[in-house]
């Protein structure tokens, strides 16, 4: 932790938790992975991100489920699901403190009390009339961008201590700087040897299947139980003084979140199996040694990632210069990274998101940077700043790998199209480039 405890940022906060990964290998099984790679990239996300949506789908569709693990104590599964077009929005307004309670249809103190499956009343009308029901529950899944959830709303979940922040589950993953559009419809043909196109026919058939009278109940195989008893006790080093992954969560939250993990893994996978080898039947209701231990781990990442999240309460809000969190070594790269033989201030802004976007003075002192370590140079075309990339061939190596690039992905990058750049301005700055003679002749001999 005493790394940790150096971070002053949310991009240096963003780098410690990137280092934290989910491995997919020890929490998919084997036959399943295939064709969640196909089915992700195809759809331009990660198999990451992909798993946690279907998980939480998986939840939201359970109906009154349960997973007994002993006579008296059942961890029930989640019924409706809430879906939401912005996120950040919805999550600002759950920690926004308005001068009534009533003025507030949905709070922190109320969705702990959906993940309990507590009563909701409220009184309407003039005569005060209770209405109604005696268990609400939900399953909400909630995408949002790093700098705004870590800067504004984890913070203030994690300080009201009304137990939100220890019932939710958190994972970030860095965004990927561009949609590989090829790569997309590589897996889209690869998806099409595979019978599952859609996951619309598999969730239909888990609501079907679990939405009945009697409500379906499941149970843990000894050697499962064995596996959470395990995990649910103490670490022996901890008692030692080790230091131990860091978490925000009780214990008896995390552990009812792992048996929810575990139900819902072993909802999802079943079908997704079925699915995929065109059979039907129904899902056992024994879950597996296998299947918890993949709940565990997913849950341990989680749980790290959160621990970790927590120090978003210490940070300051980003300087001026850098007020989105991005380095200026990260504008470098990817100033590089942009395709083509130059890039101009204006177009390496808006290649980053609205949330993460550098300021223009930023960009510019990044293109300085490089210039001065004579990876290429700065033109002004009327109020246009440019920066003019060196050919690959005479490019230093080492200045190229300084900022985190190959010779190779620069070449690369340096030959790629840039679409954003309409036609009449790329002739334009070719013109005025000071390598102007030697481009055109590199371009033409490597088309």
């Amino acid at each position: 932790m005493d790394t940790q405890s150096n971070v002053t940022s949310t991009a240096e906060l963003e780098s410690q938790l990137d280092q934290i990964i989910l491995s997919i290998e020890e929490v998919v099984p084997q036959r399943l992975r295939q064709w969640l790679t196909a089915f992700a990239c195809s759809n331009g996300t990660t198999s990451e991100m992909l798993l946690c949506s279907a998980l939480v789908s998986t939840s939201s569709l359970l109906g009154q489920t349960t997973l007994k693990l002993f006579v008296h104590f059942i961890a029930a599964s989640t019924v409706p699901i809430l879906c939401v077009d912005e996120a950040y929005s919805l999550l600002q307004r759950l920690t926004y403190q308005g001068k009534s309670t009533s003025q507030t249809s949905l709070s922190m103190e109320r969705l702990c009390k959906c993940y309990d499956g507590d009563f909701w009343y409220v009184l309407k009308g003039t005569k005060g009339k209770r209405v109604g029901v005696t268990s609400a529950k939900l399953a909400l899944l909630a995408f949002t961008t790093p700098q705004q959830f870590l800067e504004s709303v984890w913070p203030k979940i994690v300080a009201s201590k009304n137990g939100l922040a220890e019932r939710l589950l958190f994972f970030y993953q860095r965004r990927s700087e561009d949609l590989d559009l090829e790569a997309m419809a590589e897996n889209s043909d690869s998806l099409d040897e595979f019978s599952v196109k859609s996951l619309g026919d598999v969730f239909e058939k888990i609501y079907v299947e679990h939405n009945t009278t009697p409500a379906l109940k499941y149970m843990l195989t000894a050697t499962a139980k064995e596996v959470f008893f395990k995990f649910s006790k103490p670490n022996e080093d901890d008692s030692q003084g080790a230091v131990a992954s860091p978490s925000i969560s009780s214990g008896s939250k995390k552990y009812k979140n792992t048996l929810r993990v575990a139900l819902n893994m072993h909802v999802l996978y079943h079908r997704l199996t079925k699915a995929l080898a065109l059979e039907s039947g129904t899902t056992p209701t024994t879950i597996t040694a296998e299947t918890m231990q993949m709940a565990i781990t997913f849950m341990d990442t989680l749980e790290t990632m959160k621990g970790i999240s927590e120090l978003s309460c210490h940070l300051q809000k980003s300087s001026v210069g850098l007020k989105v969190g991005v380095l200026g070594e990260d504008i470098q790269k990817r100033i590089l990274s942009l395709p083509g033989p130059f890039v101009c201030v204006r177009r390496v802004v808006r290649s980053y998101s609205s949330t993460r976007r550098p300021s223009s003075k930023a960009a510019q002192e990044a293109m300085a940077a490089l210039q001065e370590a004579r990876i290429g140079s700065i033109i002004k075309i009327n109020k246009l700043v440019v920066f003019c990339k060196k050919l690959p061939t005479v490019v230093s190596p080492h200045a190229i790998a300084a900022c985190g690039l190959t010779p190779e992905e620069y070449h690369q990058a340096f030959l790629k199209k840039d679409n954003k750049i309409t036609v009449d301005m790329h002739e334009t700055v070719i013109n005025a480039h000071p390598q102007k003679d030697e481009i055109l002749a590199f371009l033409e001999a490597t088309e």
